[in-house]
C-alpha cells in the first residue's frame, strides 16, 4: 500500500469509527465544513482551491489529499490546481515546498496525462 492509499484508508477508518461512536463534535465539524464549502458569494470550486492552498500551508498530507480530491471532483483543471499549490508555496516558504511535493505526488495520480505534458 502506498502512502496516499494509507492516508485514504486511515481517514476512512477514522471516519467510520467516529460515525459509529456517534461523536456529536465530529458530526458538527463535518456539518460546518459542508456549510463552508457550499456555493455562496464564492463558487464552491474557488473555495476548494483556497482550501488546497491552505492545506499546502498546513503541511498535512491527509488534508492535502482530501482538498485536492474535492477540488478535482468539482471540475478543477490541472493548471488551476497548480496555481492554488503555488499560492500555498508562496505563503508557506520551506513548509510550502515540502507540502507541494506531497501535493504533486497526489496530482500525479489524479491528473496523470497532464503531468506528462509538463
Amino acid at each position: 500500500m502506498n502512502r496516499i492509499e494509507q492516508i485514504i484508508d486511515e481517514r476512512n477508518t477514522g471516519h467510520w469509527n467516529l460515525t459509529r461512536f456517534r461523536s456529536n463534535v465530529y458530526d458538527a465539524c463535518l456539518a460546518a465544513q459542508e456549510t463552508a464549502f457550499t456555493e455562496g458569494q464564492l463558487p464552491a470550486q474557488t473555495k476548494a482551491l483556497i482550501a488546497v492552498g491552505i492545506a499546502i500551508q498546513m503541511g498535512n498530507d491527509a488534508r492535502i489529499e482530501s482538498k485536492i480530491v474535492r477540488a478535482a471532483a468539482l471540475g478543477t483543471e490541472f493548471r488551476q490546481m497548480l496555481e492554488a499549490i503555488e499560492v500555498g508555496i508562496a505563503m508557506g516558504g520551506v513548509t510550502g515546498l515540502e507540502s507541494a511535493r506531497a501535493a504533486f505526488f497526489i496530482l500525479d495520480r489524479i491528473y496523470p496525462q497532464e503531468i506528462l505534458k509538463i
